[in-house]
């Protein structure tokens, strides 16, 4: 999950990372 928090853009980054955190 974390791998694509840094491929999406930096705006998809905020919400991945609260998905994987």
């Amino acid at each position: 999950m974390i791998r694509t928090c840094f491929c999406v853009t930096p705006t998809g980054i905020k919400s991945a990372y609260r998905m994987a955190h």
